[in-house]
């Protein structure tokens, strides 16, 4: 290739070019340098021959030459048609003046590398090709005047050049005389293609002057926007050139109504002024280490990490962001705001809360009391509503209506955030009402222990200072017709009962099996019936099994109380309903009667009700919990020796019958107490739940308060098996385990009862072989039976007398023939004793030894005090049941 230098005015028509000479160079015409291609020639010479850029303008043009010399001429000439379409015909010259794009000096720099030779053409010298060009103003001031010149600068391979021009739009061009007639040219790219208003400026010959006058607006205005289009200097000093402004982090807060606020981010760059996204960086020129930086120093005030999606507030934040956030950011350096919309004042008290607590009874429902909150801070009213709320949700802060706002990091907030989310578990609380149950005594202590002054109502102090002076109340004379010797305990627990029937409230008597509950209950019964023998009468529910003990005993203890036991529903007796409740004073009947004659007891009204053997209503999904439920009483009594059996629901089954709000809804309460206490999460609630439930249940241990009785002596004996019996027990513990294995791999969880049976079934066999099959095992020996017999002929011979339970009925089966084998007496009650009572008063009045009594039958209502040895021949699964049947004794 080679490059001919033209006189400017010339255009770059071939007809009317006329060679460039360094007068024209001196006289300062235009230059223009034209790229065509040659060849050498037969006798080494270059010529043009027939070739234009024609041949080169498809890539199968120009096969002949080298391919990847012809490639690179390709090259070439695509680069230049990009910004025009040359007619057609040959194409002999590309005037690089015309090509603004760097596509070409990029496959100018290719086709070199290719090996084409670069060749000096018409009016040059010499040409060549540098590695890189700079174009760039450069500011001079005039000494006299003060005025300023901007003169264009060129730089080729970094060295300045005072012969530089601007070549095309994306190169420089350096000339100079190489003797009379010829010029030296060198070349070079620029790093990027100059802009289209800033090619005028650098094609200038002369310099631009600025007046003095307009030195300070040009430096102002035009210098930036000149600085973001092209390298600025002051080679010889003469000019302090200013600062070029860093971006600024851009907030516009466009406040909206309802205290509402949108936070939109961007960036302002200046030079010129742009706006440009935060999250993107990608594909712009940015300072990116100034952005982290005035980020981070932002976040200092506003924790939030700044993003193209606008931040959206309301209530308390906007609040909060206003007074202590906005005017702060707007401080900071390179940092603007930008507010739209109306900005409230908002302010923050920070005053001490001041609380007041009343109470009233609630219109229309019994037993229970409206709550009136009176909170101030710094002297203005709080809307309770906002405030419950605010607390339900966790939220830190509140908002007022005049829009000022306060912390709620206060102790008396944070323990009204703890006694809300209780009373929403237990009371069903809502924004706009709150009410207490004359059960929640505790929580009402804990209310006056927040609030700088609480007002009960007179109604609810005739309630509960009887029990905050129950220890200090006199008790009560026992009832006259009252036939028993009451210990102290007995008649401390007359005196609970007593004074919970005179206010009107239910309870639990959980006193330890054999402390003599019935005998209690009892005591009030003819204490209820001296006061009032003209009321309704008192109704008793027990187990079937019991009531025959519940008329023993009030023939026994209460002779004058007129009793009558319901043995069978209304439409087996055959008689008028009405009837069985006319001139009596205790009403006794079963579980099952009180289900199926729902109606009946639904119906009247009694003077007391008592669940004997509470853990029956223990399901509160259970047809006789919700038939005990309907039962209308002055005052409901639970009487039980194991008010939690399986979990804590079953103690708010018993409590939600005679204590009702006590602890609020079953959901409530399970999510409350019974979950965090049963997985560990929140242990100290159990304490809570004992203060809250300590006025309303009453229960005494043995140790405790029966100090004559002989301490309790526990002994686990492990029997060995013996060899036959060992042999049988691990070949089916082996099948059970590979079964209960496989299990584990498919769908435990519906195979449970599979699970239970082969347990149950180990069991047995641990027990005795021939309970799981009397034919195939009748030989294998029991090593358990063996091991009882050698300790129980010890203790019947010493005089004892002994109670003896197992869970299989088959079992006690086996040890009553080997009792019998051996000649020693025993009774027997299991579920299928007709007549239990005279089962129970055949060991009582008898001389056997033994009573064989299975947990089904005998794991209530039975006192045993004749015995004093007890044998537990199976673990039970509920160790609260086998501390039930010891008790007995």
């Amino acid at each position: 290739m080679d490059l001919e230098a033209a006189t400017s005015g010339t255009g770059t028509s071939r007809h009317h070019r006329e060679v460039a000479t360094p007068a024209h160079l001196a006289a300062g015409a235009e230059l223009w340098l034209g790229l065509r291609p040659v060849t050498r020639g037969r006798k080494g010479l270059w010529i043009k021959g027939d070739l234009s850029w024609r041949s080169f303008e498809f890539r199968l043009a120009g096969r002949e030459y080298d391919p990847a010399q012809g490639e690179a001429l390709t090259r070439i000439f695509a680069a230049a048609s990009v910004e025009r379409s040359y007619t057609s015909g040959a194409v002999d010259h590309l005037w690089l003046n015309t090509i603004t794009s760097p596509l070409l000096w990029q496959a100018l720099a290719h086709a070199l590398d290719a090996g084409v030779e670069l060749l000096p053409g018409s009016g040059l010298a010499a040409i060549s090709l540098a590695r890189d060009g700079e174009a760039g103003l450069d500011l001079r001031s005039e000494q006299d005047s003060g005025a300023l010149e901007v003169a264009p600068r060129f730089a080729i391979d970094g060295l300045e050049t005072e012969h530089g021009r601007l070549l095309g739009g994306a190169g420089v061009l350096e000339a100079l005389p190489a003797d009379e007639q010829l010029l030296t040219a060198r070349i070079a790219p620029l790093p990027a293609a100059v802009p289209r208003d800033l090619r005028t400026l650098l094609h200038r010959r002369e310099p631009l002057r600025v007046p003095a006058a307009d030195r300070e607006a040009f430096l102002d205005v035009a210098y930036p926007k000149l600085r973001a289009l092209s390298p600025m200097t002051s080679l010889d000093g003469s000019v302090a050139l200013p600062a070029a402004r860093r971006p600024a982090l851009h907030l516009e807060a466009a406040y909206a109504d309802g205290d509402r606020l949108a936070l939109r981010w961007s960036w302002r760059y200046h030079d010129p002024d742009r706006r440009l996204p935060i999250d993107q960086r990608q594909g712009a020129h940015r300072d990116t280490a100034h952005e982290d930086a005035v980020i981070a120093e932002a976040m200092t005030l506003w924790p939030h990490q700044p993003s193209d999606a606008a931040q959206l507030l309301s209530g308390v934040d906007t609040a909060e962001f206003t007074a202590h956030v906005l005017d702060a950011l707007d401080a900071l350096d390179h940092v603007e705001v930008e507010v739209t919309g109306t900005r409230h004042a908002y302010r923050e008290l920070d005053g001490a809360p001041q609380v007041r607590i009343t109470q009233h009874a609630s219109p229309g429902k019994n037993d229970w009391f409206d709550l009136g909150f009176d909170i101030t801070v710094e002297g203005r009213q709080i809307p309770f509503p906002s405030l419950f709320v605010a607390l339900a949700r966790g939220r830190d802060k509140l908002l007022m209506p005049d829009r000022t706002y306060f912390s709620l990091d206060h102790p008396a907030f944070d323990a009204l955030r703890e006694l809300i989310r209780e009373g929403e578990a237990l009371a069903e609380w809502e924004p706009e009402v709150q009410r207490i149950s004359k059960y929640q005594v505790d929580m009402w202590d804990e209310l006056a222990e927040i609030a700088d002054q609480t007002e009960a109502s007179a109604e609810w102090t005739a309630v509960v200072d009887p029990l905050r002076a129950l220890e200090h109340r006199p008790a009560p004379p026992l009832p006259r017709g009252l036939q028993a010797e009451l210990r102290p305990y007995q008649r401390e627990g007359f005196a609970w009962l007593a004074m919970l029937f005179d206010q009107g409230l239910g309870g639990v008597l959980a006193d330890d099996m054999g402390l003599g509950k019935t005998v209690q209950t009892l005591a009030l019964i003819a204490h209820a019936r001296e006061q009032s023998p003209s009321a309704p009468p008192f109704l008793v529910v027990a187990p079937a099994s019991v009531l025959p003990v519940w008329r023993r005993e009030a023939e026994r203890f209460a002779p004058g109380l007129h009793v009558r036991v319901l043995e069978g529903t209304s439409a087996s007796r055959g008689g008028a309903a009405e009837e069985d409740f006319e001139g009596v004073d205790l009403v006794v009947t079963s579980y099952a009667v009180l289900r199926l004659d729902e109606e009946l007891f639904a119906s009247r009204r009694f003077q007391g009700f008592v669940l004997d053997e509470a853990q029956f209503v223990k399901n509160r999904r259970s047809r006789t919990h919700l038939a005990a439920k309907r039962v209308r009483a002055g005052m409901r009594l639970a009487i039980t020796g194991t008010p939690m059996e399986n979990s804590l629901d079953d103690l708010w089954a018993i409590l939600d019958l005679v204590a009702p709000g006590l602890l609020g809804t079953a959901i409530g309460f399970r999510k409350r107490f019974t979950l965090p206490i049963a997985t560990g999460e929140a242990p100290q609630r159990m304490e809570q739940l004992r203060r809250r439930i300590r006025p309303f249940l009453l229960r005494r241990t043995k140790e405790l308060v029966a100090k004559e009785l002989p301490e309790k002596h526990e002994e686990v004996l492990t029997v060995t098996l013996s060899p036959e019996h060992r042999a049988v027990y691990d070949s089916v513990l082996q099948r059970e385990r590979k079964k209960v294995l496989g299990l584990i791999d498919t769908d435990l969880d519906r195979s449970r009862f599979i699970v239970f049976r082969s347990l149950t079934l180990l069991r047995m066999l641990a027990l005795d072989p021939s309970l799981v099959d009397a034919e195939e095992y009748a030989d294998v020996p029991s090593s358990k039976l063996e091991a009882l017999f050698d300790r129980l002929e010890e203790v019947i011979g010493d005089g004892h007398r002994v109670l003896l339970f197992s869970q299989f009925t088959t079992y006690l089966d086996r040890v009553a023939g080997e009792l019998s084998a051996r000649g020693i007496d025993f009774a027997h009650l299991d579920g299928s004793t007709r007549d239990r009572d005279a089962a129970v008063s055949g060991f009582r009045d008898g001389d056997a030894p033994v009573f064989l009594i299975s947990l089904k039958a005998g794991g209530f209502g039975l006192t045993l005090t004749e015995a004093d040895y007890v044998f537990l021949l199976d673990p039970w699964w509920n160790p609260a049941a086998e501390n039930q049947a010891v008790d007995r004794a």
